[in-house]
């Protein structure tokens, strides 16, 4: 059999998110050449650098707008005549308008046509008639989002995960004063990322706990004025609330080695998010989470196993967290190793493996 080629489609203009990083890790893995759907101004500037196809530039993500369906029948019309001419290329869908270019893919009768959901979206019911339709050619990326979307079965079937390279134990840095907790954040500023709970948290403290602890900051706005916004309204309350001796703000970093093995823990108080690649690779590292009950941290913090959970979109529960850890009432937990086999790229790149080539008989 011919090595199948997969049109991981995106559109985007941007080589940022966890979408490109999904497709990244596992790319080594699969077996397959690899190619990305991006907008035609699309630079690559994170490795493993892969080759690329370009299609016209499209600002409208909306399901439900004229310009967006006609946009995509019109790029599904171009796919569906080169699927036809190259029976080993797969379709890949990882966006809302990668899931309309395959269904329309579908409606016309191709069948190498593979979906990855990587939101949790408003539209639940379409997604449902969506895996409807694709069945076992659609997949989540763990058993929240399935109960997002309404799907019942709460378990990892139809379940594709994001991963990490390998499991690493990072080596502690050296501090200068280890009796501080320092708490680390990873990831874009955008209010959705919920980091002024952070902040909120850490005003509640007593003064005498909130000497004990720092939490430290690396990620950059997103290129939107809501983003940017935020970011600016971060710097203010760390000022307002007189945080400027806890917090740093440090920016972007493709050093996170250096960055887990400088922390004890990970906070992560994001909205829902589906399924943080973040909280992954800092348990890789031999970091527990902190994060809110909500997403994909709810599969992977189960018990008394790599991490806390607090309540979500409560700043208050997070300081009862803290306040608890700092009085040695409640001590972090430790990673649980063998829970996150099935989350290594190559397991990962495996069971895509078996996916593709089994479109490509």
């Amino acid at each position: 059999m011919k090595q199948p080629t997969i049109l991981h489609f995106t559109g985007n203009s941007i080589d940022e998110g966890g979408v490109f990083t999904y497709i990244r890790n596992v790319a080594p893995h699969n077996g397959c050449r690899n190619v990305l759907v991006v907008a035609k101004d699309f630079k690559q500037v994170r490795r493993p650098y892969l080759p690329l196809l370009r299609i016209p530039s499209f600002e409208s993500e909306s399901l439900y707008h004229p310009n967006t369906i006609v946009w995509c029948h019109r790029l599904a019309i171009g796919f569906y005549r080169l699927l036809e001419k190259h029976p080993d290329a797969i379709f890949h869908g990882h966006s809302r308008s990668g899931m309309l270019i395959a269904l329309l893919l579908n409606f016309w009768g191709q069948r190498r046509v593979v979906v990855s959901v990587h939101a949790n979206a408003r539209q639940r019911w379409f997604y449902r008639w969506a895996k409807s339709l694709l069945e076992d050619r659609m997949f989540f990326l763990c058993p929240s989002m399935k109960s997002h979307y309404g799907i019942r079965d709460r378990n990892w079937k139809s379940c594709m995960p994001g991963s990490v390279s390998q499991l690493v134990s990072a080596s502690r840095l050296q501090r200068q004063d280890d009796s501080l907790l320092l708490l680390g954040g990873l990831g874009a500023i955008t209010p959705w990322k919920r980091w002024h709970l952070i902040l909120e948290a850490l005003k509640q403290l007593p003064v005498g706990l909130r000497s004990k602890l720092r939490f430290i900051h690396h990620g950059k706005a997103l290129d939107d004025d809501a983003s940017k916004a935020y970011e600016e309204k971060l710097k203010t309350l760390t000022c307002e609330y007189g945080l400027e001796q806890f917090v740093e703000w440090r920016g972007f970093t493709k050093d996170t080695e250096s960055f887990f093995s400088e922390v004890n823990a990970l906070v992560s108080p994001s909205e829902s998010e589906p399924f943080s690649l973040s909280i992954l690779e800092a348990l890789f590292a031999d970091v527990p989470v902190i994060s809110a009950d909500t997403g994909g941290a709810t599969d992977i913090v189960v018990g008394n196993e790599n991490g806390i959970l607090f309540r979500d979109n409560d700043s208050g529960a997070l300081t009862e967290v803290l306040e608890r850890v700092l009085l040695n009432e409640q001590k972090l937990p430790l990673v649980n190793h063998e829970s996150l086999k099935a989350f290594c790229s190559d397991i990962q790149g495996k069971r895509w493996k078996l996916v593709y080539y089994s479109m490509c008989r």
